[in-house]
């Protein structure tokens, strides 16, 4: 089998040889019944790999996960350390890191692979390589959830030039590879920690669908190639012009593909859901269900099922706990201080344009829609003030500066309040976190 050759690329060569005995002679179990379990189950079964089954904290729930049974954490009690292996799906190493004390805190004899995530992408990697030889067509939630956005693949990097209108352009920004594009600041929930402060805009605005077509198209004339662009607000869905939103970023060239992020408390018509049928377009919901109406719950499931029924790509985000991202004070803090906040950012790649302005982070972009913050010189760019070379040189500047004024009013320097996702708001709240 060629995936077996290919452990050694990514695994010292005593932990390949140990992972292809356990792989071919033990019963395997995946903790994580979420979107990269979907993947590497796949992957593992593709590749001639049989799953036991999944293990979850929300067993009771779920049930069965793509027909296989998800089973309680009480189950890792019982299971022969000898005959059984636990492979933790999940492609963030802080998730990774956790699940692997809670197993240990359970039992600490039974083996588990913590890199469940690249060993994902190793078996996925043989599968995806043909079907680009032969011309398929790619799922891009199954992309997303397998890294694709965070960690370079050349082979989707080379699906999504051949799918798109890429120009290449030799001058371009190979720094920007995605944008998040803000296009309007208005939304159906009241999410008291959202990162872009929606809920405490004074005069939130919708953005009309010719300045984000042409917004997007002068950023990515700047960029070597955009692997994406993401589609942000407030929530999506309620632009009135959405439609045509998506039609016309389809059209652009140099951009592999559109996602757009959700509540799903917009139920798409028969019309958004053709145009999100694209092969280029992936949804990805957000989960907000245990904060919502009974009205948004009905909207929840309708959306998901006419995701799911339609076969439109998508992703279902689970919720994992925020940091609070609202206090704008000045925090006094040194040179070091700031330079080191922005350096070791969860959310350094999260820029924002809006408006033909391009933000470094989404915390920058709040503060100065909040009015709490100035938008300073040097720590922006004015996109349609440049021509497309000139651009690519704003952009990579940009992407160089050490901090942000932005950064001496955020908390994730300091140990971040973490917080509940999705928590409503009652009434109109102070901006400030004291």
């Amino acid at each position: 089998m060629e995936w077996l050759e290919n452990l050694e690329n990514c695994f010292k060569k005593e932990d390949a040889l140990q992972l292809k005995e356990i792989l071919t002679a033990k019963k395997i179990y995946l903790y994580g019944a979420g979107s990269y379990g979907k993947v590497l189950s796949e992957a593992l079964q593709n590749n001639g790999i049989s799953i036991e089954g999944f293990i979850d904290r929300y067993a009771d729930r779920i049930e069965s996960f793509h027909g296989i049974e998800v089973l309680p954490v009480d189950i890792l009690k019982d299971l022969d350390k000898d005959e059984n292996v636990i492979i933790i799906a999940s492609n963030i190493k802080s998730v990774a890191d956790s699940i692997e004390a809670a197993i240990c805190a359970i039992r600490n004899d039974l083996t588990v692979i913590k890199k469940g995530f690249e060993l994902g992408r190793i078996l996925q990697r043989n599968i995806c390589g043909q079907m680009l030889k032969e011309g398929k067509t790619f799922d891009l939630g199954k992309c997303v959830s397998c890294g694709s956005e965070d960690h370079d693949c050349d082979i989707c990097i080379e699906y999504l030039k051949r799918i798109s209108k890429p120009k290449l352009h030799t001058y371009g920004c190979k720094q920007y590879d995605r944008i998040g594009y803000i296009l309007g600041q208005y939304c159906t929930l009241r999410c008291r920690y959202c990162f872009e402060g929606v809920p405490r805009i004074p005069e939130p605005v919708f953005s009309s669908a010719e300045m984000i077509l042409s917004d997007v198209q002068k950023f990515a004339n700047g960029c070597y190639f955009l692997k994406y662009v993401e589609l942000i607000g407030g929530e999506p869905f309620m632009h009135p012009e959405f439609k045509q939103i998506l039609r016309g970023l389809l059209e652009l060239e140099n951009i592999g593909y559109v996602q757009i992020f959700t509540n799903a408390t917009v139920v798409p018509d028969e019309e958004l859901t053709e145009i999100l049928k694209s092969p280029r377009i992936i949804v990805q919901v957000s989960d907000y269900y245990e904060f919502v109406d009974e009205a948004k719950k009905r909207n929840i499931d309708l959306t998901k099922e006419i995701i799911v029924k339609e076969g439109i790509w998508h992703k279902f985000i689970a919720n994992s706990s925020w940091m609070d991202m609202n206090c704008f004070e000045d925090l006094y803090k040194s040179p070091e201080e700031v330079g080191e906040c922005l350096g070791g950012c969860t959310l350094s790649n999260c820029h924002r344009l809006f408006q033909g302005v391009l933000y470094k982070c989404p915390h920058q972009y709040a503060g100065v829609q909040q009015k709490k913050l100035e938008l300073l010189p040097g720590e922006y760019v004015d996109i349609h003030s440049f021509d497309n070379q000139q651009l690519a040189k704003e952009l990579e500047a940009l992407k160089k500066i050490e901090y942000l004024d932005a950064c001496r009013h955020c908390s994730i320097i300091e140990e971040p309040l973490i917080v509940p996702p999705g928590e409503q708001m009652e009434k109109r709240e102070g901006r400030c976190r004291k």
